[in-house]
């Protein structure tokens, strides 16, 4: 399994640079997200957020810190504005060390998602008005493959899909975009 101290050596060397600049879209809205790594007890956790289950938009979902950028405003100082603001903790505990892959959501943002090492005691001040609590889930339940299941999701226009989920505890279903993202750090990790 990985170290903390491995991880931080070798994951820069496998993520997409960051960028300074949005995709052009005028099509897209654009919104960051930071996907928070740190070491508790000597075992790398992975940092998401679960809404508020009386939110309008995507309530009660697990996600991560992040959303819609503010005018002028770049990816990374839109993760960190975000990440500050749905955890509690200051942009300044963050090491923001690589990208991967923009996704569109069904909702018509591009999200661009940003990594990051995580390194802070301070405990989570969740952002009442937006996240019901903060969930640190230990990268070895993500790397467990038979955990993760294929979701069948049917959207307001009758169109149903399927999309990979996890389960994380009785409250919290991990799906979505950021099912996917997480995948998609997954594989960058198998590369380490």
């Amino acid at each position: 399994m990985f170290s903390f101290d491995e991880l931080r050596a070798a994951l820069p060397s496998v993520l997409l640079p960051v960028t300074d600049a949005w995709e052009a879209d005028h099509s897209l809205r654009d919104a960051a997200v930071l996907a928070p790594i740190v070491e508790r007890d000597g075992i790398v956790h992975v940092v998401y957020t679960l809404r508020r289950a009386d939110l309008t938009h995507h309530a009660g979902e697990v996600s991560f810190p992040g959303g819609r950028r503010d005018e002028g405003e770049l990816p990374v100082a839109c993760a960190l504005r975000e990440f500050e603001e749905e955890t509690g903790l200051s942009a300044k505990t963050i090491e923001v060390v690589g990208a991967l892959s923009p996704r569109t959501s069904i909702a018509r943002y591009r999200v661009q998602p940003l990594v990051g090492f995580l390194v802070s005691e301070e405990p989570y001040l969740p952002q009442e008005a937006e996240v019901d609590r903060v969930i640190e889930v230990p990268l070895p339940v993500l790397l467990d493959e038979d955990a993760w299941e294929e979701l069948e999701v049917e959207r307001s226009d009758g169109r149903r899909f399927t999309m990979p989920s996890l389960r994380l505890d009785d409250d919290a279903l991990l799906w979505g975009l950021t099912a996917r993202f997480t995948l998609d750090l997954i594989a960058r990790l198998r590369g380490v």
